[in-house]
């Protein structure tokens, strides 16, 4: 454009007085008169005048994800994405981003172990203050870089202990590969975010994706609250990596764990390889208590976590009636948990409580039926009234049972109250209390 001058953001074709329609007309018409090479300079000076008021841009060019990523204004927020997306640098940016944004403040960087911190996350910080030419000082004696240009201090720790976190107050926190953090360690961060003289508070992370665990739950779940928010990274945004890097991954990695770490899905990691009958649509369903099998608990020992099962096993079905996960626990711990949830069954078990069990009410004679333990149960009933009396039954030697009906019984047409047709069903579930324990 022969004459014009390149100064970015300002043109006398566009003024600031006519209207929105019209002004996106008049800058796209702007945008006409430049040739390519022309913007491509315009675009150059452009992030030139922007680095030398942000020394955190210099010598970085984002990619999408990673712009996306800088410019949200989340107090929580983190990246996510496959391997080669640029998690790191990121990281780093985002940190030296802060620290000038918080001058004379404290801030921290944090990692899953001290092996990774030291080795990894420590040395990709420093390798980005040394490419964008920030002056800074290692000291080494309290694990910290001192960022001369804006007095900030970066405290670098491992999350292994999460109570050694406490503490010092932040402007602002950084955690390198999170899906390998106790969610501990997070959570002490976040109260650490309260420096008064902050000017930005943000606590951020990147991480690769490993399945649908706390960080999936916490950033991108359904019920995330509204101050986190996460980004995507999409696979091959980094051109700069060797050619036929994720070829070479595709022919090493399974196809599960190729997607995993080479294009970032969320996935189970470990779904289909074990239990690989598993079907969450045939086999996760509503369970009930049923006081004619005995309640059995599943104990995998182990410290974090530690889980357990509620079950029952009916015949050749297992029926999980409760799972109970603790975090950084012991033996003693959980027995107590299992009693607390195992009450209201021992309750039923005892005689102090209702179940409800499947069994077919018919009218008939009125005679009580013997039943082995576990067997279907046939009821023969002269008659049936929403509001009669529980109805005895024997289910094995010395067992006893009262029934109830659990639904109300519609009344037939054209006969009287609580009478009904020979054979008809009329309740497709009773409610059971026992009256001794079952043995």
């Amino acid at each position: 454009m022969a004459g014009s001058s390149l100064v970015a953001g300002t043109s006398s074709t566009v003024p600031g007085t006519m209207g929105q329609a019209a002004r996106r007309q008049a800058v796209a018409d702007w945008l006409d008169e430049w040739t390519p090479g022309e913007l491509d300079m315009l675009i150059e000076r452009r992030r030139a005048a922007v680095a030398a008021v942000d020394p955190w841009l210099r010598n970085y060019r984002p990619f999408a994800s990673q712009d996306k990523f800088h410019r949200s204004t989340a107090r929580f927020k983190g990246f996510s994405g496959p391997i080669g997306s640029g998690k790191s640098a990121a990281l780093c940016r985002e940190g030296i981003r802060l620290a000038y944004a918080n001058p004379g403040l404290p801030g921290l960087v944090g990692a899953p172990t001290y092996r990774v911190l030291e080795d990894v996350t420590r040395a990709a910080f420093l390798e980005a203050c040394d490419g964008q030419g920030i002056p800074y000082r290692l000291e080494k004696s309290r694990n910290a870089v001192y960022l001369r240009e804006c007095r900030s201090v970066v405290l670098f720790r491992s999350l292994e202990n999460p109570e050694r976190l406490r503490g010092q107050n932040l402007a602002w926190f950084a955690v390198d590969e999170l899906t390998y953090c106790k969610p501990e360690g997070w959570t002490r961060l976040e109260g650490r975010l309260r420096h008064p003289s902050a000017r930005q508070l943000c606590g951020f992370a990147v991480w690769t994706p490993k399945g649908f665990d706390w960080v999936y739950e916490k950033f991108l779940g359904d019920r995330r609250i509204t101050a986190y928010e996460a980004v995507q990274a999409a696979p091959g945004e980094n051109t700069a990596l060797p050619p036929g890097f994720y070829e070479s991954l595709k022919a090493s990695y399974d196809p599960r764990f190729y997607r995993q770490e080479v294009l970032g899905e969320y996935l189970s990691q470990f779904a289909g390889q074990v239990y690989y009958a598993f079907d969450r649509r045939t086999h996760v369903v509503p369970v009930e208590f049923d006081p004619r099998f005995p309640l059995c608990w599943a104990m995998d020992f182990n410290v974090d976590p530690m889980s357990s099962v509620l079950v029952q096993i009916a015949r050749d079905e297992v029926r999980v009636l409760d799972e109970i996960i603790l975090r950084n626990s012991n033996t003693p711990a959980a027995c107590k948990v299992f009693r607390e949830r195992a009450e209201k069954y021992l309750e039923i078990l005892k005689g102090g409580g209702w179940a409800t069990v499947p069994l077919t009410v018919r009218p008939g004679e009125g005679e009580r039926e013997p039943v082995g333990e576990g067997e279907a149960v046939t009821l023969n009933v002269p008659e049936v009234e929403n509001e009669s009396e529980p109805l005895p039954l024997v289910l094995s030697e010395g067992v006893v049972e009262t029934l109830k009906l659990a639904q109300p019984v519609e009344e037939t047409e054209g006969e009287e109250d609580g009478d009904f047709r020979e054979g008809e069903e009329v309740a497709d579930r009773v409610e059971v209390r026992v009256e001794e324990g079952l043995r």
